[in-house]
């Protein structure tokens, strides 16, 4: 690469990028941060990825941040039959939290609080916003659901409340993550599915005057409408597409994503742009023709980073990924700042 690019690149950590010499060669393409899911993260496997990230530092003479995604509160069905359950449309079924004994034929949800926070006609999707329906009734744990759609449900799926207000972003598990990475030092905290400032001021004033800086992750339609003020009070957001474009109409993701990063910029605030940048490099080499306009997209909004996720946990090769990224965006900036357009040629 030519000069320090102004969009930053993030990658994040998994089984394709754990060995040494890949996180080596991740770092000599020129990543500004590693990314790690604490979702499934053990703590000993973090400290061997902080040590070895401090090392390479050291003899590469660069200077890699650290990043963990807090999990957030992780609503998913719980254990079912293998096969699954065929959720048939405009059919009733019940579903239970874990706060009771379910009745017979309940389907289990593996939390103990969304039925003090969910109300009769809200929406509420599974599958990543493939099989939707709407909340009917609720019976002290036990929530009724009328499908909209028809699809079958297994266990552990995702499940997605776009307009209930759920009590914090931060769970039991979240709380005990933090206070690790607090003791044992982290660049940067990302908050998941948060929904208003207060969330944020808590966990800042759990991490003190340590010089760990916070990432809240815009990924729920309910934190829209407290944009401004959860930017005010975080170091950085996230465009977090993936659980962004469940929530809210697919169509409307890119004029979100827009006016987030101007949100972010008035107050001179780091935004970055996440999910399927370059989704296809799991499996492939090359990039689609649409992925590139993605990424060169963001670029010319400022983004300011911009993460890689499953092309670099999962990918055949997470270093192509990482170059094949950077190379669209020093093409892009190039465009944006040292070169005429090509109807001026």
């Amino acid at each position: 690469m030519g000069e320090v690019l102004r969009t930053k690149v993030i990658a994040s950590l998994g089984p394709a990028s754990y060995p040494s010499e890949v996180m080596e060669e991740l770092m000599k393409a020129g990543v500004y941060m590693f990314r790690n899911n604490f979702s499934h993260m053990p703590y000993d496997e973090y400290r061997r990825q902080r040590e070895l990230v401090r090392g390479l530092n050291e003899k590469l003479g660069t200077s890699v941040l650290m990043q963990a995604d807090l999990q957030g509160p992780h609503i998913r069905i719980g254990k079912i039959a293998d096969e699954g359950i065929l959720l048939q449309e405009r059919q009733t079924y019940w579903f239970s939290t874990t706060a009771g004994q379910p009745e017979e034929f309940d389907i289990p949800i593996n939390d103990a609080t969304i039925h003090q926070f969910v109300q009769v006609g809200q929406p509420i999707s599974f599958l990543n916003g493939f099989i939707e329906g709407e909340v009917t009734e609720v019976q002290g744990h036990r929530i009724a659901v009328r499908m909209t759609n028809s699809g079958t449900l297994k266990s552990n799926k995702a499940i997605n409340l776009p307009e209930t207000q759920l009590d914090s972003c931060l769970t039991e598990k979240d709380l005990a993550d933090l206070q690790f990475l607090v003791e044992e030092g982290v660049d940067w905290i990302a908050l998941s599915f948060v929904s208003r400032k207060e969330e944020v001021e808590k966990v800042r004033e759990i991490i003190g005057d340590r010089p760990i800086k916070i990432m809240s992750k815009i990924e729920r339609q309910s934190a829209l409408g407290n944009a401004e003020e959860i930017i005010a009070a975080s170091d950085a957001i996230m465009v977090a597409r993936g659980d962004l474009g469940i929530e809210i109409p697919m169509e409307e993701v890119p004029f979100v994503q827009k006016d987030l990063i101007d949100l972010s910029h008035y107050v001179k605030k780091p935004a970055v742009v996440a999910t399927q940048m370059l989704y296809s490099l799991v499996h492939s080499q090359r990039p689609t023709r649409a992925e590139v306009s993605d990424v060169s997209g963001a670029v010319l909004e400022r983004a300011d980073a911009l993460l890689l996720s499953d092309e670099t946990t999962e990918g055949v090769d997470p270093v192509n990924a990482v170059k094949t990224m950077m190379t669209i965006i020093e093409r892009a900036e190039q465009h944006m700042y040292g070169e005429k357009d090509y109807f001026s040629v």
